[in-house]
């Protein structure tokens, strides 16, 4: 058992050997990475036949990859061995109080995949991959039987089972399974005993689903009953009986079976007949279909086409004379089997997955559905509603109904928000409270269903929450207090709460606008701190319910109120409100043309998500579950542009008028990066290495940081200088709230320069980010800590110190032997009030030194030293038409006979690499560059930023850069001509060093392995690799005389490599891994007033 347990030291395990086989870090392993890398893991004498199988077994979701949640579900989850007479965690079928110990070897040991009621027998009977049926007593729960492979149940994996009833009422048990075979059992009293088996013919795929028919084949003639569909997309009959007792055959075309049909493009995936509607045989496939055959004259009937997607399941209801399907997408769609198939009668909407089953229950008139995100959901086919909207929680014990709160989206209840820090204390703390914040009395005030929508009103200073209750709630933004309930007596609108946002109207009028999923808008009006009813729109029949609201930020022109509202429908329409909102106390449906102008309905999916750009070309831009953005055109009333970067469904982004640039992601598990000017299908850049889909997306600090929010609840700080997270560690989940990482941030070389943030001192507080080890650190130099992430660690061998800067702008100097603290140089002395991006130091002519600082906006500071401090010198800053300077560099060559020799070159985020011409200005003076005579363009051959730049003068005078754009380009500067473009990399390189002991360049970045390659001869021939990161590489140094490699990692691991054995010879640093709490966050907003983050 301790080799399948799940703990700590297992699962740090596991994901070493799972990270060493993902060869590309794409996250997931394919076969090849499979049957090569996990070789040693998998035990001796595995045929190919035997490995293939396993993969498939490991591979969940049968998308031909295995990522690391189907690695360790498999692993841990599933193939847990159980110890003698204990047990583990087994897939079990009872609630804990009914399971004994004696029937814990009875369990299965892979996943259950069918589990069937034979109503006959009152036994339950389950199967999955393994290929062995267990059948359990339908009212104790205790194991009845296994029917194993030996016994007939076959060596496939358990597709379907079903009951079959031959001549005379003799009952038999039909189970399919993926090796082509259909077994049949015989009932012995309580138990089952193998009888017979049919075989497939090859051509024929797999069966998958299994149906029996509920009619007669004549008088004295025994009915055939029995109908299955295949991966082919063929439906069969079956024609004969099953064979004799403990016999196989295989069967025969057009004597044992009749191809009903062979319609479907893609796997049948779930059969029914329905003998009241004409005798039709209803099927459903993966090709987004399905097909009605009439088989009482044995033609197609109809062809159902109202999914976009793949069709898994469906039911039928007799009580109301409708199917219920459903599959990939995250709706359930209802349509009537007769007259115009293809009309929907009705919509299940707000699942927040794929559904992978549907079932009848309650006499037909409800649903229930379980999704891919393992939620199961009971709707009333009555109201089209949630009939118990907390949904059945999963327990160790089992699945039960409403025995704890769901996916509650309210963290600030649960004490997972961004507290501002007590007087005197500081604290860089996520949450929306302190607990003590929190009274017992406002208990009641909490939501009790899940909160899908958080509101920041700037106008009122409050947050406003709603959700599928169909009730706002208004809380207080200092205290947390509990303000008012918006229900839907009051106007809220009785459909769940899709979105909801401040409109400012003509004369500065202010109006909250609350989008509801029953089509309604309603707005309320500011009344002191609390909200009134005003009025409501309804949305017409035609038109899909509001999902999305934004404000449009443009005048409409001398006198005229300008139309600012705008919202985007499920029907993938963008709607632009003319009218102004009825009179109070009123109600209307919209008239079309009159009251609101579709702006366009280009989107095929859902639209998720709105903003107005008016910076750029009075833009709106649109996003939708369709997989792509649009562009529209407001003063021109036409479609720009459509953004096809994501090839899944988008649900969220945001503009940065800093950058200049869109972020945007949804269902994929990386943010892209794009501008909305030029071209907007070129992705300038990426924030990768999510864990799972993102939900919600936010920009913050000045538009300079991304916020997301993943569904697995982790909320994520990401930097857009840098395209990293500025709080890599993420935001933790603890009973008290969430806080920053106990660990340090994205600092260049943390092990051997201390920069570590210490936890305060008892009754100190004050999380800063420190420069020394915690023996070194004296309580005096507390002050002198930085408040924010440090960047740039500079090592300045000149003075023996080491400088530090990042964020704030300001630089501090620290003595290098006692590590304490020796100047501040801040913006108001010349550091510039820009980020850091990067300091070096510049030697001129006669020896003098200066450092250099190069910061994000767009200057570059020059410092000269006096004794151990530095003096503001002077600044240079760079044109309008050059991106920020990056990195720096210093080149190690002369000018000539009596000519001050130019030194300084940088990179920017355009992709130009510039060399300093001129001298730095006189003190105290700034000035701007002057093309040409101030500065030469060495190259502009990148087209992502220019991440690293390093001058090799014993390899021809090279200067060689690295960028984003997965490349290094080596320049000549002798000959002032390109030399060479490495391509080695297939993602962004973000760090190099040069080792002349060697002659070798090791490069990394986004990928987790060093490159190691030559600057002479062929360049793109890799020399070596140091494989075995866990995560992408943001630094790389040389040390010991260039015989040595250290990489830090972005999980935070500082690795030593030896260039001759090209082995890791020391690790310093842990894993960092992220354990889920009861509380998670699931919706978020930024409050720009407080600078404070709520979720």
């Amino acid at each position: 058992m301790a080799e399948y347990e799940i703990n700590l030291e297992n699962l740090v395990k596991m994901k070493r050997v799972f990270e060493e086989a993902d060869e590309d870090g794409s996250g997931e392993l394919d076969p090849d990475e499979f049957y090569e890398k996990l070789g040693p893991y998998l035990g001796q004498g595995l045929s190919p036949a035997a490995v293939s199988q396993l993969f498939m077994r490991i591979d969940a979701d049968c998308g031909g990859t295995i990522d690391w949640e189907e690695f360790i579900n498999y692993f841990f989850l599933q193939r847990a061995a159980p110890a003698a007479g204990e047990g583990g965690d087994e897939w079990r079928l009872h609630a804990e109080d009914h399971w004994r110990k004696e029937w814990r070897g009875a369990a299965h040991k892979e996943a259950v995949e069918r589990l069937f009621v034979c109503g006959a027998t009152g036994q339950y009977i389950t199967g999955g991959r393994g290929g062995a049926l267990r059948v359990w007593n339908g009212d104790t729960l205790a194991p009845v039987q296994v029917l194993g492979s030996g016994g007939g149940g076959g060596g496939g994996w358990v597709t379907d089972c079903t009951l079959l009833e031959g001549a005379g009422g003799a009952k038999k048990l039909v189970v399919a399974a993926q090796d082509r075979t259909m077994t049949f059992f015989d009932p012995v009293r309580t138990t089952w005993e193998y009888c017979s088996r049919l075989a497939c013919p090859g051509s024929m795929g797999p069966p998958l689903c299994l149906a029996q028919l509920q009619r007669d084949g004549g008088v004295g003639v025994p009915p055939p009953r029995l109908v299955w569909g295949d991966t082919e997309g063929a439906v069969m009959l079956l024609k004969a009986e099953p064979p004799a007792l403990h016999s196989e055959r295989a069967l025969v075309p057009r004597r044992d079976y009749e191809v009903l049909h062979s319609g479907h493009s893609d796997w049948v995936t779930h059969l029914q007949h329905i003998p009241d509607v004409g005798d039709l045989l209803l099927s459903s496939s993966l090709d987004s279909t399905l097909r009605m055959t009439d088989l009482e004259r044995g033609v197609a009937a109809a062809t159902v086409t109202l999914h976009k997607k793949g069709v898994r399941t469906f039911a039928y209801s007799p009580t109301f004379s409708v199917v219920a399907s459903a599959g990939v997408e995250r709706s359930v769609l209802l349509w009537q089997p007769k007259g115009n198939v293809n009309r929907k009668v009705g919509e299940l909407p707000g699942n927040s997955a794929g559904i992978s089953q549907l079932l009848m229950a309650d006499e037909q008139s409800q649903v229930i559905t379980l999704s891919d995100d393992h939620v199961v959901r009971l709707w009333d086919l009555r109201t089209h509603k949630l009939a118990a909207p907390r949904g059945l929680k999963a327990h160790s014990s089992g699945l039960r109904l409403g025995a704890a709160p769901p996916r509650v989206e309210f963290i600030n209840y649960f004490f997972l928000q961004r507290a501002a820090p007590a007087a005197g204390e500081g604290g860089d703390e996520w949450r929306l409270h302190a607990e003590d914040h929190w009274r017992k009395e406002w208990r009641g005030a909490a939501h009790k269903e899940a909160v899908e929508r958080l509101f920041v009103c700037g106008a009122t200073g409050q947050y406003i929450t709603g959700g599928r209750g169909g009730a706002l709630r208004v809380w207080n933004g200092d205290t947390l207090a509990p303000v008012q309930v918006l229900g839907s007596g009051g106007g809220g609108g009785g459909g769940w709460v899709t979105d909801c946002t401040l409109l400012e109207g003509a004369g500065g009028a202010k109006k909250l606008v609350v989008a509801a999923q029953d089509r309604t808008m309603t707005f309320f009006d500011p009344v002191r701190t609390t909200w009134e009813y005003c009025s409501r729109l309804a949305c017409p029949g035609s038109m899909g319910p509001p999902l999305c609201l934004a404000q449009l930020q443009r005048d409409g022109g001398v006198g005229v109120p300008p139309p600012r509202l705008v919202w985007g429908d499920t029907e993938g329409a963008v709607m632009l409100l003319k009218a102004e909102p009825p009179a109070l106390h009123s109600e209307r449906a919209l008239v079309p043309r009159r009251d609101y102008e579709v702006l366009h309905s280009g989107h095929s999916d859902w639209v998720t998500h709105l903003q107005h750009i008016p910076d750029v070309g009075d833009l709106l831009l649109s996003s939708s579950l369709d997989s792509t953005l649009r562009m529209t055109d407001l003063e021109r009333g036409v479609a720009a542009a459509t953004v096809t970067l994501h090839k899944k469904g988008v649900r969220t982004f945001a503009y940065s008028p800093t950058f200049s640039v869109v972020a945007s992601a949804g269902v994929e598990r990386s943010v892209l990066l794009w501008q909305p000017k030029g071209n907007v299908n070129r992705k300038v850049g990426e924030l990768p290495g999510n864990s799972a889909g993102i939900s919600q997306l936010l920009m913050a600090d000045e538009q300079s940081q991304v916020i997301t929010l993943s569904d697995d609840h982790v909320v994520r700080l990401w930097d857009l200088r840098t395209h990293k997270l500025a709080a890599p560690r993420g935001l933790k989940a603890h009973s008290s709230g969430l806080r920053l990482g106990a660990a340090p941030p994205r600092v260049e070389f943390i092990n051997y320069f201390f920069l570590q943030r210490a936890a305060p001192a008892a009754g100190e507080g004050g999380d800063e980010w420190r420069l020394h080890a915690e023996d070194h650190w004296r309580k005096e130099w507390r002050g002198a800590a930085h408040k924010e992430a440090v960047e740039r660690l500079f090592v300045c061998g000149a003075t023996g110190q080491y400088i530090t800067g990042g964020r704030g702008g300001a630089l501090r100097v620290w003595n290098g032997d006692t590590l304490a603290p020796v100047q501040v140089l801040g913006s108001g002395g010349g550091g510039g009030g820009g980020w850091v991006t990067d300091c070096t130091l510049l030697e001129g002519a006669g020896g003098a030194k200066k450092l250099v600082v190069a910061a994000q906006d767009r200057t570059m500071t020059f410092f000269d030293p006096v004794r151990t401090t530095w003096e503001y010198c002077s600044r240079l800053a760079c044109p309008g038409s050059m991106g920020p300077p990056l990195c720096l560099a210093q080149l190690q060559r002369d000018g000539g006979v009596g000519v001050p020799p130019p030194r300084l070159v940088w990179g920017d985020t355009e992709g130009a690499v510039m060399l300093l011409k001129a001298e730095p200005p006189a003190l105290h003076s700034e000035r701007a560059l002057v093309p040409r005579r101030d500065y030469e363009v060495l190259h502009s051959g990148h087209s992502d930023w220019v991440t690293h730049l390093q001058h090799i003068p014993d390899v021809g005078d090279l200067l060689l850069s690295s960028s984003l754009d997965s490349t290094l380009r080596m320049t000549d500067l002798e000959r002032g001509v390109a030399a060479a473009t490495v391509t080695l990399h297939k993602k962004g390189v973000r760090t190099f060093a040069y080792s002349p002991t060697f002659s070798v360049v090791a490069s990394a970045g986004v990928e987790r392995s060093v490159l190691l390659w030559q600057p002479k001869g062929n360049v793109n021939r890799k020399v070596g690799e140091l494989p075995g990161n866990s995560a992408g590489i943001s630094q790389l140094l040389m040390a010991d005389e260039q015989s040595q490699v250290i990489t830090l990692s972005d999980d935070h691991v500082v690795r030593l490599w030896d260039l001759r054995t090209h082995k890791c010879v020391q690790t310093v640093g842990h894993a960092d891994w992220l354990r889920p709490e009861d509380s998670k966050p699931t919706a978020v907003a930024y409050d720009s007033a407080r600078r404070r983050l709520v979720w």
